[in-house]
């Protein structure tokens, strides 16, 4: 299943996640690597518009899994790099720079079904072989992950939680 527009991102951004090749400003931005020698598809989903989020709760906790929203699916060919930026203005009190990502498919194998790892903008994220501790993807034969890239992994965690672990309801 080839698509003819490999460098464009796939759904609507509802105004809330722009692509861009390169930064403009202090806006919270990703670089996303792909290290296969394949492509990769990947489910991109962000906290509902409405949402604020203080900048003092940790990231991994400021939004819980219910409260997350389908953005994007975002392709990559083998070796490929993509810059994207938010368009959310961010604020001590509107700390919306959490992305949830899930990687569906690898070469012409899925889509997939996995919990998918969290990342805070900015960051540099690499999908790459092998188990990561936030994140592994089992694929046939191989095991693959999305990595922050660095060994500090102070951007990424793990799937977000239900709301009810965090001990409240989902906020619409």
């Amino acid at each position: 299943m080839k698509n003819t527009s490999q460098n464009t991102v796939f759904a609507l951004w509802t105004g809330f996640l722009l692509v861009s090749m390169m930064g403009c400003g202090p806006v919270p931005e990703a670089l996303l690597l792909n290290r296969l020698d394949r492509s990769v598809s990947i489910d991109v989903y962000g906290p509902i518009e409405s949402l604020t989020g203080a900048c003092e709760i940790d990231f991994r906790d400021r939004f819980c899994e219910e409260e997350f929203v389908p953005l994007s699916i975002i392709e990559l060919q083998e070796a490929e790099q993509r810059s994207f930026t938010m368009s959310d203005e961010i604020t001590e009190n509107r700390c919306t720079n959490v992305l949830w990502l899930r990687l569906i498919s690898v070469g012409n194998v899925g889509p997939v079904t996995e919990v998918g790892t969290l990342l805070q903008l900015p960051t540099q994220a690499e999908v790459e072989v092998g188990p990561g501790y936030y994140h592994t993807a089992a694929f046939p034969g191989v095991s693959l992950r999305i990595d922050e890239v660095g060994t500090e992994d102070l951007n990424q965690g793990f799937a977000p939680k239900k709301c009810v672990e965090l001990g409240r309801e989902a906020r619409r």
